[in-house]
């Protein structure tokens, strides 16, 4: 959270995205390997923290990179795909290194897990970077930190956007960590394979709702006043009874069933959030718009919800109720997404700003109240 509005900053700033990323890819592998040197929690605490820092890096210059490489009507697509990848590559590392460690140490899963993104990082060296900004309209540098910053914060398809995400990682996050303990309390579930059973429905869910709600918000977007908050809301919601129907039936099986069918819904949004960032934030703050949507959506979301939900659960004692908060919160999520669907202006997108007034100019409003064109 403290890396990701430096990498913003920098960035909009007009820093070398490809060379940051270079930066972030290798601290990120380097942290990984020195792992396998570490030799108390102090060594193995800092080599870990160095894995944020990659991750922060990555997480704001790449989609702000992305967006500029790719037209506004390509960018669901590429987001979604860039969002698989994620789930697949912690599902790919779950695997190798559970096999890896298995079969030699936990050390030397680290060393081999971490040497590829070493290698990877020079292909990003060697990219073309694109000029930012590159199918967007205003130039890159016409702002100042301060006049970014306040377009931040006055920016209302952005908020609208936070108030979403950040209700969604709450849930997904309360999730995460709380799902493994519910189904070995309710139903005696082994804790080694209830985290295994977890980690499976939780990678489907989130690898095939992110194709999903990619795909559908992409064919939608012609169809669908605000598609990319449509199609959210759409999934969001309809998630709902699945999860909360999933913490009080009377099988393991159904329940899993539910949970499952609930994550291939909420994940709709996942591909449709980082294109939304990238077409309605001006150019020049647009790295700092995907820094300060990751601090929220950690700080806020699921950095908090498993103390929560553990605090609601030491109070009452039913780890069906304490995790009840997490679909209630989703309907909540859904309230914003749906808002952003139905009164956010159609195609609300700041692109540049008037040299004499000294405003932004907000192109392609409309006040067209039909959900669907």
């Amino acid at each position: 959270m403290i890396s990701n509005p430096i990498f913003g900053i920098l960035t909009d700033a007009g820093y070398s995205r490809k060379k940051l990323l270079f930066f972030g890819i290798v601290s990120w592998s380097l942290s990984t390997v020195g792992t396998y040197f570490s030799t108390n929690y102090t060594g193995l605490f800092v080599s870990r923290s160095f894995v944020g820092v990659g991750e922060a890096c990555f997480s704001v210059i790449g989609p702000s990179l992305l967006g500029d490489f790719f037209m506004e009507t390509e960018r669901t697509v590429i987001f979604m795909i860039y969002n698989i990848a994620m789930p697949f590559g912690a599902a790919l590392g779950f695997l190798l290194g559970g096999w890896i460690g298995e079969m030699t140490t936990w050390r030397i899963a680290f060393l081999i897990c971490g040497f590829p993104g070493i290698l990877l990082s020079f292909c990003v060296y060697f990219i073309s970077e694109p000029e930012i900004g590159r199918y967007d309209n205003g130039s890159s540098n016409d702002i100042t930190l301060l006049e970014s910053c306040k377009l931040l914060f006055t920016n209302k398809p952005m908020l609208v956007l936070l108030g979403a995400t950040v209700c969604f990682t709450f849930s997904a996050g309360g999730l995460a960590d709380w799902l493994v303990p519910f189904f070995h309390r309710k139903f005696g579930t082994n804790i080694k394979y209830a985290g295994l059973l977890v980690g499976i429905i939780t990678v489907i869910g989130g690898i095939g709702g992110t194709i999903i709600g990619g795909v559908l918000a992409n064919i939608m977007k012609l169809r669908m006043r605000n598609a990319l908050f449509g199609v959210s809301c759409i999934g969001v919601v309809a998630s709902v009874p699945f999860i909360a129907i999933s913490l009080f039936v009377p099988s393991e099986n159904t329940s899993l069933i539910l949970i499952l069918v609930g994550q291939l819904l909420f994940w709709w949004s996942s591909g449709p959030t980082d294109a939304i960032v990238a077409n309605v934030v001006h150019i020049s703050a647009r790295a700092k718009a995907y820094a300060l949507y990751h601090v929220a959506n950690h700080l806020l979301g699921d950095s908090i919800s498993p103390i929560i939900i553990g605090a609601v659960n030491d109070k009452v004692n039913d780890i069906s109720l304490s995790l009840l908060i997490t679909p209630v919160v989703l309907a909540i999520s859904g309230i914003f997404w749906g808002y952003g669907w139905i009164f956010l202006p159609k195609q609300s997108l700041v692109t540049s700003r008037n040299e004499e007034t000294e405003e932004f100019v907000v192109y392609g409003e409309s006040s067209e109240n039909s959900l669907f064109d």
